[in-house]
């Protein structure tokens, strides 16, 4: 609100408080003066208000296959513009994105493609950005799912002495998700999961 003080009949001093609590208080503000005689005067200031980075990193599919391509898209938001990063699970820098897009002044979306992606690129991808206010981060973990992988598994045939006896088996599967070992007994109509 504008409260006028009186100082004499032909001075004013005008005082507008803007209290600035969010970042839409940003803009360019235009005052006018005026009083019915001759022109008004006109004049504009701008606020700026300047803020760390809100960072959103998202990641498509969200549940990866070994082989897909994996999008991972880090959103920036921040005034004055930041600096950023994306680093793999090795904390390596990711290349240069494969596509950057302003979305606003402040709003920026970069996008990086992991082609083909296998079960060792699993692990936790960061975008960080700093500007001179300070800095954000966010981070997706990719669990990259694989088809099983047998790599040790009982032979093709066990001879035995005598009927009373025992017969261990064993498998090693590499797999993501968890797999499950399905085991049937000729002649008893049984399935056993392992």
């Amino acid at each position: 609100s504008l409260s006028p003080t009186s100082t004499d009949v032909f001075t004013q001093t005008f005082t507008y408080t803007i209290t600035v609590n969010e970042r839409s208080t940003s803009g360019e503000y235009t005052w006018t003066v005026s009083n019915g005689i001759g022109n008004d005067t006109t004049g504009t200031f701008t606020i700026d208000v300047q803020y760390p980075p809100d960072v959103v990193l998202s990641l498509d599919p969200s549940d990866p296959e070994e082989g897909d391509n994996v999008t991972l898209t880090c959103e920036v938001d921040s005034n004055p513009v930041p600096t950023y990063t994306v680093t793999d699970p090795d904390g390596s820098t990711l290349s240069q994105p494969t596509a950057t897009q302003s979305t606003s002044d402040y709003v920026e979306t970069s996008t990086y493609l992991l082609d083909y992606i296998d079960r060792l690129e699993s692990g936790w991808y960061t975008c960080s950005a700093t500007n001179s206010v300070g800095e954000g981060s966010d981070a997706v973990d990719i669990d990259v799912k694989y088809e099983p992988s047998v790599t040790d598994s009982p032979g093709a045939e066990f001879n035995v002495s005598g009927e009373d006896c025992t017969v261990s088996l064993g498998w090693v599967v590499d797999s993501n998700p968890v797999s499950t070992v399905t085991f049937t007994v000729p002649d008893d109509d049984v399935t056993l999961i392992l």
